[in-house]
Formats: structure tokens, C-alpha cells, sequence
């Protein structure tokens, strides 16, 4: 069932064809206005947080076990299976956390999570209440915990704020409050539960991170792989700091929601585009807490020479008028606003590397969403994107998909004295492949415009066009060098940094909290000169195929 908390969001749900949901009560609501804008941190984000809690309330009194998920939580699968165990007994409820890591162990283990204890921060994005005897006053005691004024000060501004320290009390608030009890000594070692502190009739355990995760633990930890666990929902927190960055991390999963026209435009064009993978050490993943460092400056090189591939792949989608569906960028080291260690945020245990990276391990997810756009005196080009797995969603038709294109560069580059020569191919040209895809050989280098002019031809009769390695084909860039300086300035706004260092790796090494990352060749980047200035102590340089 789905909540709709204001009129606006119910016409929605009705205009989607949405039926499994229903009106929130207004009397239980205690906020009914706008508060500006809906983002975190606001207070109409602060109040709809408490209207949540009271419209669960409002159900749970209709005698209903509760399993409630924000809109940002996708299921996998149903967690029937799961929930259906705790229906009775304890413990009464049961949370998701911030936590990165599980301490169940191994594949049988798939009960509630070996960590639970009040050290961890819980997370109300996920949670499950059981009908039982203290339910009402559990859900009244939560809803009691809000409280006017800055947390410094003991203002509880959000709900989740005033679950944890309903539940945690002194480990959530600290050693502020002298009389704020500790969770610690209700803690019933073995059966992973404890007692929530200002109510000590409920008592709470938390959801194993294997099978409840968020994006950090989905994308980068790959949890549920490493411990062969059911994955029953994804609450994709963690997935950047814009709206743009999780929707497009959902997008990869194959998990969001675009209307029809987004997969079969009838006038869809796609360019696709190879790139290489540089390959760690076999050494890499074991390496130490002392070789962060090394570890991150791989990174920050792979991440480089994998963008500076892109680059021509940004070319030949704006030259050619063509939709670029990005490539499966590998990332070698987790991206976060915490400190890593081993690369690992918290050092935690579970992720390995490379990974699939998040579009905005990169580039700036909501810049690039709304489109390059590049614009000279004498010309203007743009490039819209799609998600690296955009192929495999069944929503794009087979013919969409049969319908490709490769472009090979030839054996030997292009000699000097035919640069003069307009290049030409034509339908004769294009040979079928076994898979049933069509290749063409073309020279190399070229320039965009002479590559749109020499495909003229062919292009129109096929809906994707892929290159097998666009920094060859397309070597040349711009015809026009105006232009092209517009397109390195825009491109060069796409690009997003790497955090974060330990202060301790920081004072070591004289080095940057940050590492921006770069896109544009380096004979073009007039700022790499000092690219590894940010490093200070530099262990890693270059990497070569």
C-alpha cells in the first residue's frame, strides 16, 4: 500500500493507475503545509518525516503487523518469507541501519543481523512492527521524542532522530546528558536483540545488511553476493547527494520508473562506445590500511584514463547526433563523504575491486542528466545520456537492439597524405556478423564531421552504432577548433572529485582531503601539469594496456 500524505500526491497515484494505496488520514496529520522546498534537511522534510510515523500509527491501530519503506526503497523480492517469522515473540520490532558490512556468517546465516546493538545508527527507511502488547505506546513514545531546536540543544528535528534515541539513548546522544541512559545493559548477547532505553518493554533487532541494503552495500559492497543472501530491497541512500544521482543508480539496477517514449522513441538514435579496463595488481585487494594511499592513486589514474575514453565517446554521440549510452565505468576505490580505509568506507570488509561504478563515482550526475550543451558563435551541439545497462532493460523493443552498427578502426592508422582525401564508405561496405550486427572498417583518425559525412549513408539505417574504440576513430575531435574549446569547457564541468582522505593520510602525505577527477586528454588538460601535486608523496604514475 502506498501513503499519499497531500492531495497533490494522490491525483498521482490516481493519474498513474496506481490503486494500492490510500488517503492519509487528515486528522492525524500534524503538518499540512508546503514549507518551501522538499529536501533534506527542510522543515517541511522534518515534518513529513513525523506525519510518516503518525500515519503508521494510524494502520498499526487498525490491528496490522507493519512493513513500511520510504518511496526511495526498492523491493526485490517479497520479504514475506522473512517478516512472516517474527509475527510473534520477540523481537517486536525490527530496523534497518546505516551499518556497511554484516557480521552473520556465511550463507546459512540469514537471520536477524549478528551486529545488532545500540553502537550502530538505525535507519527508518525499512522497518517492521509486530502487533504486540506495547505497540501503541512504542509508536506514542517515538512520536514523543519530537522536540523544537537544534540537536546540540536536544531538538529531535526528524523522525529517525527520535527512534534512535528512543531505542539507543545514551550511544546516539552521547555523554551531553549525564541522565541519559545506555542500551548496553539490555543487550541479550546471542539472541541479537536489545531493549529500546526509553521504553524497555519493545525490543529491537536489526535487519541483516546482506538482505536489506542501501547503495553503498548494493553497489560498491556487493553484500548479498559475498554472502549468497536472498537481496530483499535496496533503499538507495548513499547513492550521492543529488535526487539525480539516485535516480540514475536505479537506473542501473534496472530499477526506475521512465515513461515509454524513454526506451522507443521512434526517432531513438544510440551511439555506444568500447572502453579498456585497466587491471590492479593482483596484490590489490588484500593490500593493507597503510596502502590507502596506493590504492587510491590507482584509482584516481584508472578512473582517468576510463573518463579520457569517454571523452571521444562524448564526441562522436554530439557529432553525430546520437543519444550516448554510457559505458560500464570500474571503480577501485569507494567514493563517500566519510574517510576510506583500504579504500573501503569504514574499512569495512566486504567490497572487492574493481566494481560497477555509480554514475556519480565520476561524473556529476545531475549536470550531466540535464544534458552537454555546448554552443560557439558559428555553432551548438548537445548529447542526452543513457544508463550504462539502458540494453538490457526489457522495456527497449528487440528491434532497437538488433539494429547496430560497429565501426572498426582499420589495421593501420590513416597516413598523412590521405588526411586531404575525403574519406567514403557506403551500404556495399557494411559486412554482417554472426550475431546478426553489421560492422564497418573505417580509417582513423577522423574528425566528427568527417565521419557523420562519410556515414551519411548508412547511418539513418541502423539505431545503434557502436565503437569498438572511439579515441581512434574519432581522434581528430572537432573540425572546427573553436568549438572544440567550448566542448572541453562544458565537458570539463562533468567531472566530479574523489573523497575522502583520513586526516591522518593527510597530514601524511601533505595531500588534498579531495581529488578531482579529469576527462580531457592530457595534451588538452592545461591544469594535468599539476595533477599530481594533489598526491603529495606519488607511488602510482601511469598505467598502460
Amino acid at each position: 500500500m502506498v501513503a499519499a500524505l497531500d492531495p497533490w500526491t494522490s491525483k498521482t497515484l490516481g493519474q498513474w493507475d496506481v490503486h494500492q494505496c490510500f488517503n492519509a488520514p487528515m486528522e492525524r496529520l500534524r503538518y499540512k503545509g508546503s514549507g518551501g522546498t522538499y529536501e533534506w534537511g527542510s522543515n517541511h522534510w522534518h515534518e513529513t518525516t513525523w506525519n510518516k510515523v503518525r500515519i503508521t500509527s494510524a494502520v498499526y491501530e487498525l490491528g496490522f503487523h507493519i512493513i513500511h519503506s520510504d518511496a526511495d526503497v526498492t523491493w526485490f523480492k517479497d520479504p514475506m518469507p522473512f517478516f512472516s517469522k517474527y509475527f510473534s515473540g520477540p523481537p517486536h520490532v525490527l530496523f534497518s541501519s546505516d551499518a556497511l558490512e554484516t557480521q552473520n556468517l556465511g550463507p546459512g546465516d540469514q537471520g536477524l543481523e549478528a551486529d545488532t546493538g545500540p553502537h550502530h545508527n538505525i535507519n527508518t527507511g525499512v522497518y517492521f512492527i509486530q502487533q504486540y502488547p506495547g505497540g501503541k505506546n512504542f509508536l506514542n513514545a517515538w512520536l514523543s521524542q519530537k522536540k523544537e531546536g537544534p540537536v546540540r540543544t536536544r531538538g529531535i528535528g526528524h523522525d529517525q532522530d527520535g527512534l534512535n534515541l528512543l531505542a539507543r539513548g545514551k550511544e546516539f546522544w552521547g555523554n551531553t546528558d549525564p541522565n541519559m541512559p545506555s542500551a548496553w545493559p539490555s543487550m541479550r548477547q546471542g539472541q541479537r536483540m536489545f531493549s529500546a532505553v526509553l521504553d524497555n518493554s519493545t525490543l529491537i533487532s536489526l535487519l541483516p545488511v546482506s538482505m536489506f541494503g542501501n547503495a553503498y552495500t548494493y553497489v560498491t559492497g556487493r553484500v548479498h553476493e559475498q554472502m549468497q543472501h536472498p537481496l530483499y530491497e535496496v533503499h538507495w541512500v548513499w547513492s550521492g547527494t543529488t535526487l539525480e544521482a539516485k535516480q540514475q543508480t536505479m537506473r542501473d539496477a534496472l530499477k526506475f520508473w521512465d515513461p515509454p517514449e524513454y526506451y522507443n522513441a521512434k526517432d531513438l538514435a544510440l551511439i555506444t562506445f568500447d572502453i579498456w579496463i585497466p587491471e590492479a595488481p593482483e596484490t590489490f585487494n588484500s593490500l593493507k590500511d597503510e596502502d590507502t594511499e596506493k590504492m587510491l592513486q590507482f584509482h584516481v589514474i584508472a578512473a582517468n584514463r576510463q573518463l579520457r575514453q569517454a571523452y571521444y565517446g562524448f564526441i562522436a554521440a554530439m557529432g553525430l547526433g546520437r543519444i550516448l549510452i554510457l559505458p560500464k565505468f570500474h571503480c577501485f576505490c569507494a567514493k563517500n563523504w566519510k574517510e576510506t580505509i583500504a579504500c573501503r568506507v569504514y574499512g569495512e570488509k566486504h567490497s572487492t575491486f574493481p566494481f560497477e561504478c555509480s554514475l556519480s563515482q565520476l561524473l556529476r550526475a545531475k549536470r550531466l542528466l540535464h544534458g552537454l550543451n555546448v554552443e560557439s558563435e558559428t555553432k551548438k551541439g548537445s548529447v542526452t545520456i543513457r544508463e550504462h545497462s539502458f540494453l538490457s532493460n526489457q522495456n527497449v523493443p528487440d528491434e532497437i537492439k538488433k539494429s547496430r552498427l560497429v565501426l572498426e578502426p582499420a589495421a593501420e592508422r590513416r597516413l598523412d597524405k590521405d588526411v586531404t582525401a575525403p574519406p567514403s564508405a557506403s551500404l556495399q561496405d557494411v559486412v554482417k556478423l554472426p550475431d546478426g550486427s553489421f560492422k564497418l572498417t573505417v580509417p582513423w583518425p577522423l574528425d566528427v564531421e568527417e565521419l557523420k559525412e562519410m556515414l551519411k549513408e548508412i547511418l539513418p539505417k541502423f539505431r545503434i552504432v557502436h565503437l569498438s574504440n572511439a579515441t581512434k576513430i574519432v581522434g581528430f575531435d572537432f573540425y572546427d577548433p573553436t568549438f572544440h574549446a567550448k566542448f572541453d569547457e562544458e565537458i570539463s564541468k562533468m567531472t566530479t572529485y574523489w573523497c575522502c582522505r583520513s586526516q591522518k593520510d593527510v597530514d601524511r602525505y601533505n595531500a588534498s582531503v579531495k581529488v578531482d577527477l579529469r576527462i580531457l586528454p592530457e595534451e588538452r588538460d592545461q591544469s594535468s601539469k599539476h595533477l599530481l601535486s594533489v598526491f603529495g608523496t606519488t607511488f602510482v604514475t601511469s598505467i598502460s594496456p
